[in-house]
């Protein structure tokens, strides 16, 4: 990173084009293809690491453990950008989803009324119970029951072309070296381990500024991830945002969590991420194994587990070792498998808005504040690709 710290910049650093807040992969890409335009770009990250929620950890023993459940979604464009800008490699990653249906749900599914839609709900419901499926079966399911010709007939196409999901040969870490090694080379200022206090706005909206302990930084425009909360303001009246952005100020106390385990014992089927439905609160789980540098003959554990809870989820289980009884319920990995250490890093907020209701926030904030997508990385990499085309020309 160009600096360590907002303390060792000099006072001639102070005034920018644009600040980043936040650090996520899609930040780092902005300031990246804002720096490629001749702009004056300075990062402010909180964390001492860049990254966002795309990180590795040293733990127990080895240099880098994933801990967050990560794939990158299919788009047109995403791939070939990430390969050709970044050099990385991407390889296939399959990715599963399990549709529990205990006892319970099946009473409702009985009781409901047996409309058309019910009944094929029903048939579809019992043949996939309960069975790893493949997302695109999954996709095609979800069309199909929701009775609709057209998403049907699209689902159908979709199951014929479909292809894997992909991934960086070597995890996450393969991707952040390459966007730290850029961000090293383009010069852009790095306030690493420094949170922005508050952001004001001049009243016509024209430029910001970033308040950071007893520092200021002013600059034409913030840009920040639709779920970094940020205290902004415009000519010294608050910018409430939390209810278009989350749903309201109450969802900012839910959020998620994400386990790593590492297992001794096997899994039951093979599967590298599985999204999970009707689950206790488990959301998601993906086996990091692959992407953890270690000799199997000098360790006892098999496996490093990661899953992603949602919070009350989490709170229910009430100790890490019933969520790894609550895998080998759900027939992900064999009886028998007990873990000998875990890892927990908590996230504050659970989801965001879709991409149009972004768009449409976007035009209702001040010229100088920008959010970006950074909720799903396939997702917003297929948002922002052409605007980010030159840095691959």
């Amino acid at each position: 990173m160009s600096n360590t710290s907002g303390e060792s910049l000099a006072s001639d650093q102070s005034d920018f084009d644009a600040i980043i807040v936040g650090s996520s992969p899609i930040l780092l890409l902005e300031a990246l293809y804002l720096s490629s335009q001749g702009e004056r770009v300075a990062i402010f990250e909180s964390k001492d690491r860049l990254g966002g929620a795309w990180y590795t950890k040293p733990l127990w023993g080895m240099s880098s453990v994933e801990v967050g459940c990560h794939y990158i979604d299919k788009g047109t464009h995403n791939y070939a950008f990430l390969e050709k800008f970044l050099g990385i490699e991407l390889k296939p990653t399959p990715r599963h989803t399990r549709l529990n249906i205990d006892s319970e749900r099946r009473a409702a599914m009985r009781q409901a009324p047996l409309t058309a839609k019910r009944k094929i709900r029903n048939f579809l419901e019992s043949l996939l119970a309960n069975k790893l499926i493949v997302v695109d079966r999954w996709n095609f399911h979800s069309s199909v029951t929701k009775q609709k010709i057209k998403p049907i007939i699209q689902s159908c196409v979709r199951l014929l072309r479909a292809k894997p999901y992909m991934y960086p040969v070597q995890g996450c870490l393969e991707m952040l070296n390459a966007l730290n090694a850029k961000i090293e080379a383009s010069g852009i200022p790095v306030f690493s381990s420094t949170s922005v206090d508050s952001v004001e706005i001049d009243d016509d909206g024209s430029r910001a500024t970033c308040c950071v302990g007893d520092r200021v930084y002013r600059s034409e425009s913030v840009i920040t991830g639709q779920n970094l909360n940020l205290d902004v303001s415009v000519n010294g009246e608050p910018l409430s945002i939390e209810k278009d952005l989350y749903g309201g100020p109450e969802n900012l106390d839910e959020g998620y969590v994400h386990v790593v385990f590492q297992v001794v014992g096997e899994k039951k089927h093979p599967f590298a991420y599985i999204d999970l439905h009707h689950a206790n609160g488990v959301r998601r789980v993906q086996d990091v194994t692959p992407f953890s540098k270690f000799d199997p003959s000098d360790v006892e554990f098999q496996l490093l587990i990661c899953c992603h809870i949602l919070k009350e989820g989490f709170d229910t289980f009430g100790e890490p070792a019933r969520i790894l009884e609550h895998l080998v319920t759900l027939d992900l990995l064999k009886p028998g498998a007990r873990m000998l250490e875990y890892y927990v890093d908590a996230y504050p907020t659970v989801g965001c808005i879709p991409n149009e209701q972004l768009a449409q926030l976007e035009k209702t904030l001040p010229k100088a504040l920008k959010i970006m997508r950074t909720f799903d990385l396939g997702i917003s990499l297929e948002h922002y690709c052409n605007r980010w085309r030159s840095l691959v020309a």
